[in-house]
Protein backbone atom coordinates (compact mmCIF):
# COMPACT_ATOMS: atom_id res chain seq x y z
CA UNK A 1 0.00 0.00 0.00
CA UNK A 2 1.30 3.47 -0.91
CA UNK A 3 2.45 5.49 2.08
CA UNK A 4 0.20 8.42 2.90
CA UNK A 5 1.93 11.76 2.59
CA UNK A 6 -1.08 13.49 4.19
CA UNK A 7 -3.24 11.50 6.59
CA UNK A 8 -6.30 13.09 8.18
CA UNK A 9 -8.98 10.34 8.34
CA UNK A 10 -12.21 11.15 6.54
CA UNK A 11 -14.28 9.82 9.46
CA UNK A 12 -12.32 11.71 12.12
CA UNK A 13 -12.14 15.29 13.30
CA UNK A 14 -11.45 17.85 10.56
CA UNK A 15 -8.41 20.09 10.52
CA UNK A 16 -8.64 23.79 9.69
CA UNK A 17 -5.54 23.99 7.48
CA UNK A 18 -3.48 21.68 5.33
CA UNK A 19 -0.96 19.86 7.57
CA UNK A 20 2.64 20.99 7.31
CA UNK A 21 4.77 19.40 4.61
CA UNK A 22 8.49 19.51 3.87
CA UNK A 23 8.35 22.05 1.05
CA UNK A 24 6.27 25.14 1.73
CA UNK A 25 6.63 28.92 1.86
CA UNK A 26 4.74 31.43 3.99
CA UNK A 27 4.64 35.20 3.57
CA UNK A 28 2.25 38.11 4.13
CA UNK A 29 -1.03 36.25 4.47
CA UNK A 30 -0.20 33.46 2.03
CA UNK A 31 1.08 29.91 2.43
CA UNK A 32 2.30 28.09 -0.68
CA UNK A 33 2.38 24.32 -0.15
CA UNK A 34 4.03 21.82 -2.49
CA UNK A 35 1.97 18.66 -1.99
CA UNK A 36 4.31 15.68 -2.53
CA UNK A 37 3.45 12.66 -4.69
CA UNK A 38 1.78 9.82 -2.82
CA UNK A 39 -1.49 8.84 -1.18
CA UNK A 40 -3.56 11.61 0.39
CA UNK A 41 -6.48 11.43 2.78
CA UNK A 42 -7.69 14.66 4.31
CA UNK A 43 -10.79 16.11 5.94
CA UNK A 44 -10.80 19.83 6.60
CA UNK A 45 -13.16 22.70 7.35
CA UNK A 46 -11.23 25.71 6.18
CA UNK A 47 -10.19 28.78 8.12
CA UNK A 48 -8.27 30.29 5.17
CA UNK A 49 -9.41 30.29 1.56
CA UNK A 50 -7.72 27.55 -0.48
CA UNK A 51 -6.55 27.43 -4.10
CA UNK A 52 -5.60 23.97 -5.39
CA UNK A 53 -3.59 23.77 -8.62
CA UNK A 54 -3.64 20.27 -10.14
CA UNK A 55 -1.12 19.58 -12.91
CA UNK A 56 -1.88 15.98 -13.96
CA UNK A 57 -5.10 14.10 -14.66
CA UNK A 58 -6.06 12.22 -11.50
CA UNK A 59 -9.05 10.50 -9.91
CA UNK A 60 -10.46 11.99 -6.71
CA UNK A 61 -12.86 10.50 -4.22
CA UNK A 62 -14.19 13.65 -2.59
CA UNK A 63 -17.06 15.36 -0.82
CA UNK A 64 -17.54 19.13 -0.87
CA UNK A 65 -19.84 20.53 1.83
CA UNK A 66 -21.38 17.08 2.06
CA UNK A 67 -20.89 13.69 3.72
CA UNK A 68 -21.39 11.83 0.44
CA UNK A 69 -18.16 10.82 -1.28
CA UNK A 70 -18.18 10.77 -5.07
CA UNK A 71 -15.54 9.77 -7.60
CA UNK A 72 -14.44 12.49 -9.99
CA UNK A 73 -11.92 12.64 -12.82
CA UNK A 74 -9.85 15.79 -12.35
CA UNK A 75 -8.36 17.20 -15.57
CA UNK A 76 -4.73 18.17 -15.87
CA UNK A 77 -3.80 21.86 -15.58
CA UNK A 78 -6.89 22.74 -13.57
CA UNK A 79 -7.57 24.64 -10.37
CA UNK A 80 -10.15 24.72 -7.62
CA UNK A 81 -11.23 27.57 -5.34
CA UNK A 82 -12.58 26.75 -1.88
CA UNK A 83 -13.64 29.73 0.24
CA UNK A 84 -13.14 29.79 3.99
CA UNK A 85 -15.67 27.58 5.76
CA UNK A 86 -15.72 24.94 3.02
CA UNK A 87 -15.96 21.35 4.28
CA UNK A 88 -13.83 19.08 2.11
CA UNK A 89 -13.05 15.37 2.23
CA UNK A 90 -10.53 13.96 -0.23
CA UNK A 91 -8.92 10.61 -0.95
CA UNK A 92 -6.53 10.42 -3.89
CA UNK A 93 -3.06 9.41 -5.02
CA UNK A 94 -0.82 12.05 -6.56
CA UNK A 95 1.68 10.97 -9.22
CA UNK A 96 3.39 14.36 -9.35
CA UNK A 97 3.63 17.31 -6.95
CA UNK A 98 0.73 19.74 -6.76
CA UNK A 99 0.39 23.26 -5.39
CA UNK A 100 -1.99 24.38 -2.67
CA UNK A 101 -2.17 28.06 -1.72
CA UNK A 102 -3.80 29.10 1.55
CA UNK A 103 -4.97 32.70 1.51
CA UNK A 104 -5.87 34.37 4.80
CA UNK A 105 -9.29 36.10 4.68
CA UNK A 106 -7.93 39.62 5.28
CA UNK A 107 -5.38 39.24 2.51
CA UNK A 108 -8.02 37.79 0.18
CA UNK A 109 -10.39 40.69 0.87
CA UNK A 110 -7.74 43.25 -0.03
CA UNK A 111 -6.71 41.38 -3.15
CA UNK A 112 -10.29 40.83 -4.31
CA UNK A 113 -11.06 44.54 -3.93
CA UNK A 114 -8.29 45.25 -6.42
CA UNK A 115 -9.04 42.38 -8.80
CA UNK A 116 -12.83 42.09 -9.01
CA UNK A 117 -14.16 45.22 -7.33
CA UNK A 118 -16.90 45.69 -4.78
CA UNK A 119 -18.33 42.17 -4.95
CA UNK A 120 -15.62 40.89 -2.63
CA UNK A 121 -14.17 37.41 -2.34
CA UNK A 122 -16.16 34.75 -4.26
CA UNK A 123 -18.13 32.71 -1.74
CA UNK A 124 -18.94 29.74 -3.99
CA UNK A 125 -16.69 26.76 -4.63
CA UNK A 126 -15.10 26.66 -8.10
CA UNK A 127 -14.48 23.00 -8.85
CA UNK A 128 -11.52 22.14 -11.09
CA UNK A 129 -11.56 24.63 -13.90
CA UNK A 130 -8.93 24.08 -16.62
CA UNK A 131 -6.59 27.06 -16.93
CA UNK A 132 -3.21 26.86 -18.62
CA UNK A 133 -2.06 30.22 -17.24
CA UNK A 134 -2.48 29.26 -13.58
CA UNK A 135 -1.00 25.82 -14.27
CA UNK A 136 2.15 27.43 -15.70
CA UNK A 137 2.43 29.65 -12.62
CA UNK A 138 1.90 26.60 -10.42
CA UNK A 139 4.67 24.65 -12.15
CA UNK A 140 7.08 27.54 -11.70
CA UNK A 141 6.14 27.94 -8.02
CA UNK A 142 6.57 24.20 -7.36
CA UNK A 143 9.97 24.06 -9.06
CA UNK A 144 11.13 27.20 -7.26
CA UNK A 145 10.05 26.05 -3.79
CA UNK A 146 11.46 22.53 -4.29
CA UNK A 147 14.82 24.14 -5.05
CA UNK A 148 14.68 26.08 -1.79
CA UNK A 149 13.40 29.36 -3.26
CA UNK A 150 16.83 30.31 -4.67
CA UNK A 151 15.54 33.57 -6.16
CA UNK A 152 14.32 34.77 -2.78
CA UNK A 153 11.15 35.91 -1.08
CA UNK A 154 10.42 38.66 -3.58
CA UNK A 155 10.09 36.22 -6.48
CA UNK A 156 8.18 33.61 -4.46
CA UNK A 157 5.64 36.12 -3.14
CA UNK A 158 5.14 37.46 -6.67
CA UNK A 159 4.29 33.95 -7.90
CA UNK A 160 1.81 33.48 -5.06
CA UNK A 161 0.08 36.79 -5.78
CA UNK A 162 -0.12 35.92 -9.48
CA UNK A 163 -1.80 32.57 -8.71
CA UNK A 164 -4.21 34.18 -6.23
CA UNK A 165 -5.09 37.08 -8.53
CA UNK A 166 -5.80 34.83 -11.50
CA UNK A 167 -7.90 32.45 -9.40
CA UNK A 168 -9.99 35.21 -7.80
CA UNK A 169 -10.73 36.62 -11.24
CA UNK A 170 -11.80 33.21 -12.56
CA UNK A 171 -13.80 32.29 -9.45
CA UNK A 172 -15.71 35.57 -9.68
CA UNK A 173 -17.21 34.28 -12.94
CA UNK A 174 -15.62 37.11 -14.92
CA UNK A 175 -18.92 38.93 -14.49
CA UNK A 176 -17.36 42.00 -12.95
CA UNK A 177 -14.75 43.97 -14.78
CA UNK A 178 -11.33 43.86 -13.24
CA UNK A 179 -10.58 47.02 -11.32
CA UNK A 180 -8.31 49.37 -13.22
CA UNK A 181 -5.25 49.98 -11.09
CA UNK A 182 -3.52 53.31 -10.89
CA UNK A 183 -0.49 53.93 -13.03
CA UNK A 184 3.12 54.73 -12.21
CA UNK A 185 4.63 55.26 -8.77
CA UNK A 186 5.00 58.86 -7.69
CA UNK A 187 8.60 60.04 -7.68
CA UNK A 188 8.85 60.26 -3.89
CA UNK A 189 7.54 56.72 -3.42
CA UNK A 190 9.91 55.33 -6.03
CA UNK A 191 12.86 57.06 -4.33
CA UNK A 192 11.84 55.59 -0.96
CA UNK A 193 11.78 52.11 -2.49
CA UNK A 194 15.16 52.64 -4.17
CA UNK A 195 16.71 53.89 -0.92
CA UNK A 196 15.27 50.95 1.02
CA UNK A 197 16.53 48.37 -1.46
CA UNK A 198 20.02 49.88 -1.58
CA UNK A 199 20.18 49.91 2.23
CA UNK A 200 19.01 46.28 2.49
CA UNK A 201 20.59 44.78 -0.61
CA UNK A 202 22.26 41.99 1.38
CA UNK A 203 18.90 40.92 2.85
CA UNK A 204 16.34 38.48 1.46
CA UNK A 205 13.97 41.29 0.43
CA UNK A 206 10.26 40.60 0.54
CA UNK A 207 7.52 41.95 -1.68
CA UNK A 208 5.47 42.88 1.38
CA UNK A 209 8.32 45.04 2.74
CA UNK A 210 8.82 46.92 -0.54
CA UNK A 211 5.09 47.49 -0.89
CA UNK A 212 4.92 48.84 2.66
CA UNK A 213 7.70 51.33 1.90
CA UNK A 214 5.63 52.54 -1.07
CA UNK A 215 2.43 52.58 1.06
CA UNK A 216 0.70 50.22 -1.37
CA UNK A 217 -0.66 46.69 -1.27
CA UNK A 218 1.71 44.07 -2.76
CA UNK A 219 -0.41 43.48 -5.86
CA UNK A 220 -0.86 47.20 -6.55
CA UNK A 221 2.85 47.77 -5.94
CA UNK A 222 3.80 45.18 -8.58
CA UNK A 223 1.56 46.89 -11.14
CA UNK A 224 2.69 50.43 -10.32
CA UNK A 225 6.37 49.57 -10.12
CA UNK A 226 6.34 47.87 -13.51
CA UNK A 227 4.48 50.83 -15.01
CA UNK A 228 7.28 53.07 -13.72
CA UNK A 229 10.43 50.97 -14.19
CA UNK A 230 9.32 48.86 -17.14
CA UNK A 231 10.27 45.64 -15.33
CA UNK A 232 9.04 43.68 -12.33
CA UNK A 233 10.37 44.50 -8.84
CA UNK A 234 12.27 41.19 -8.77
CA UNK A 235 13.99 41.89 -12.10
CA UNK A 236 14.91 45.42 -11.00
CA UNK A 237 16.33 44.27 -7.66
CA UNK A 238 18.30 41.49 -9.35
CA UNK A 239 19.84 43.96 -11.81
CA UNK A 240 20.76 46.25 -8.91
CA UNK A 241 22.47 43.37 -7.11
CA UNK A 242 24.45 42.49 -10.23
CA UNK A 243 25.52 46.11 -10.69
CA UNK A 244 26.64 46.34 -7.05
CA UNK A 245 28.58 43.08 -7.38
CA UNK A 246 30.34 44.34 -10.51
CA UNK A 247 31.31 47.55 -8.71
CA UNK A 248 32.77 45.61 -5.77
CA UNK A 249 34.67 43.28 -8.09
CA UNK A 250 36.31 46.28 -9.78
CA UNK A 251 36.98 48.30 -6.63
CA UNK A 252 37.99 45.66 -4.07
CA UNK A 253 39.91 42.43 -3.73
CA UNK A 254 37.24 40.82 -1.55
CA UNK A 255 36.60 37.09 -2.07
CA UNK A 256 33.74 36.24 -4.41
CA UNK A 257 31.78 34.64 -1.57
CA UNK A 258 32.00 37.84 0.48
CA UNK A 259 30.84 39.96 -2.47
CA UNK A 260 27.98 37.56 -3.16
CA UNK A 261 26.77 37.78 0.43
CA UNK A 262 27.09 41.57 0.47
CA UNK A 263 24.89 41.77 -2.62
CA UNK A 264 22.24 39.34 -1.45
CA UNK A 265 23.35 36.35 -3.52
CA UNK A 266 23.33 33.61 -0.90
Amino acid sequence: MTEKVIDVPLDGEPVSRVPRVVHEFAASGMRLIVVPPGAIEIFYVLVPHVIDVNLTAVKHTQAVNSDKLVEQEIPADSLAWQPAGTSFRLRTEMRQPGLVLELDPARADALAAEVVGGGGVPDDVMDWRPDACTAALGREAIAHILQGAPMGRLYTESLGIAVATRTLWLASGNVRRAVRMRGALAGARLRRVQDYVEAHLADDLSLAALAAVACLSPSRFIHSFKATAGVSPWTWVTRLKITRAQELLRATDHPLTQIALACGFS
